[in-house]
């Protein structure tokens, strides 16, 4: 098995008041894709975690050309393009009934001794059992984290609650990303789209901390705007930095 697909039907419960899948939404469909990927290859949660190990998402980079709507069908095709030492890298297309490509992504994923916590050498056996494909999506590159914060800001905050855990124990990673739309202006939010997004993941974070995100404005015009977000937590005096992102907004209709 080389290139593994999957398809999804965008559901009510998975779309906004545009009846356009969110991006949340879209995010679990990829991370759903891997997983069965995994599985299908013989290495699911459930093998990996009773030898201790399992995968974490250290990076995500993603493009969205267009929105499916509710009812729409898609595909996503994932594969796993480089494998070295602890890390993995995989790549994302998801394509519309008709075959068009509408968002693609490529990942970077670290393979974790869940005792120790801490990154764990990539069993031969499981590098084999993907066989890698060395195929690349074409992403635009992202200008670098800014950590001069001099624009305008917005902050919320939250509780990690129980629903927000994944089965590695920490809080998923597209909670990050639910976290850092409550930031985002309603005006931007209500009239734009996401059209791109990084984000790196640096720290994890588990059942009831209490988290900060954090977003300031980058660059605005008439039809996009960019915003760099971080997350963190505090530990005692200390800001504990736990994930970095960078979206763009592209213009879209006013409800």
């Amino acid at each position: 098995m080389q290139k593994y697909q999957k398809e999804f039907e965008v559901h009510y419960y998975e779309v906004d008041v545009y009846q356009e899948l969110t991006l949340p939404a879209l995010l679990d469909y990829l991370e759903e894709t891997a997983i069965a990927h995994s599985e299908a290859v013989g290495y699911g949660i459930t093998r990996l975690k009773e030898r201790g190990y399992g995968w974490v998402l250290n990076r995500w980079q993603i493009e969205i050309i267009h929105y499916p709507h509710r009812g729409d069908r898609i595909k996503v095709q994932t594969w796993m393009s480089n494998s070295k030492r602890f890390y993995a890298e995989r790549e994302f297309l998801v394509l519309s009934a008709e075959n068009e490509v509408i968002a693609q992504a490529n990942s970077l994923w670290i393979f974790l001794n869940l005792e120790k916590r801490r990154p764990h050498r990539i069993p031969q056996e499981i590098q084999e059992a993907y066989s890698l494909v060395p195929e690349k999506v074409q992403l635009l590159p992202f200008p670098d984290f800014n950590d001069n914060h001099s624009g305008q800001t917005e902050e919320c905050e939250f509780m990690v609650r129980r629903s927000d855990i994944d089965t590695n124990a920490h809080v998923n990673n597209v909670k990050y990303i639910e976290w850092l739309l409550e930031t985002i202006p309603e005006d931007v939010y209500r009239t734009s789209k996401i059209s791109s997004l990084e984000v790196i993941y640096k720290k994890e974070s588990t059942y009831g901390q209490i988290i900060h995100a954090f977003t300031e404005e980058q660059q605005k015009t008439e039809q996009r705007v960019y915003y760099d977000h971080q997350i963190h937590k505090q530990e005692g005096e200390n800001k504990v930095v736990l994930a970095l992102a960078k979206t763009f907004w592209s213009k879209q209709k006013i409800i």
